[in-house]
């Protein structure tokens, strides 16, 4: 920070890396300088500009300085290089218990008009509706598309151990859906996925399971079973107006 103008910050990714966000780190350093300063030319740094940097997005004591979290998640979403990874990185902050959309709602209106506003916009109200990740999204999307019952999301599973959550859950037809992305590959996911599975089992309910390469790319066969195990749990094919 010290070749950049006076009153900037860290932004973006980099700035939303040392709060804390999990998985978006990259190689370059953003950073953030005030309208109408000169670009310092430094290497590995990529610069941005706004009028926005006063304390309600720029934190006052944090070293480095850098905007507040909420601000950084928005402006890593609207300059990300595709759509999927913007809605990931708004996806991830929620989930990971970073931020509220409240306050990536607040950043947002505070930062003007930028790229994706609304999918920003449209992502934070998904998350708040209970979509936790870019599949759980695609997944809403068949869901729609094969017009299915809605199912609650997120739904709270107790257990004696703490509270696990079922990313799509149809309690009329004991009907559960868990998505399952790269990460429940890692052994420790693997293993508390199965604890899940059988905590549902016992209870009484169908699990099924969908990746998120399916999801993706095979919509039509996820939605042809979704139709299959409602039907067989009693759903007569219709949905409430």
């Amino acid at each position: 920070m010290k070749g950049s103008p006076r009153g900037s910050a860290l932004a973006g990714p980099t700035a939303a890396a040392l709060d804390g966000l999990q998985g978006f780190s990259t190689s370059d350093i953003d950073v953030t300088q005030p309208c109408g300063t000169r670009d310092p030319r430094l290497p590995g740094v990529v610069v941005h500009y706004s009028r926005f940097l006063d304390e309600a997005d720029v934190h006052p004591l944090k070293v480095p300085r850098r905007c507040r979290l909420s601000r950084s998640i928005v402006d890593a979403a609207a300059w990300a290089a595709r759509d999927d990874r913007a809605r990931a990185i708004v996806l991830a902050g929620l989930q990971q218990r970073l931020v509220t959309p409240e306050q990536l709602h607040d950043a947002l209106s505070r930062r003007g008009l930028c790229l994706r506003h609304a999918l920003i916009v449209e992502t934070i109200d998904e998350a708040a509706g209970g979509i936790a990740s870019v599949p759980e999204r695609e997944f809403a999307v068949i869901v729609r598309a094969f017009h299915l019952p809605e199912p609650a999301r997120q739904r709270v599973l107790p257990r004696p151990d703490g509270r696990r959550y079922l990313d799509a859950d149809w309690a009329d037809y004991r009907l559960s859906v868990e998505v399952d992305g790269r990460g429940h590959l890692d052994v420790v996911t693997w293993d508390s996925d199965l604890d899940r599975a059988n905590d549902i089992l016992i209870d009484g309910r169908t699990l099924l399971r969908s990746t998120s390469y399916a999801i993706r790319h095979r919509p039509e066969s996820v939605g042809e079973t979704l139709i299959r195990a409602l039907i067989a749990r009693g759903w007569d094919g219709h949905t409430d107006a």
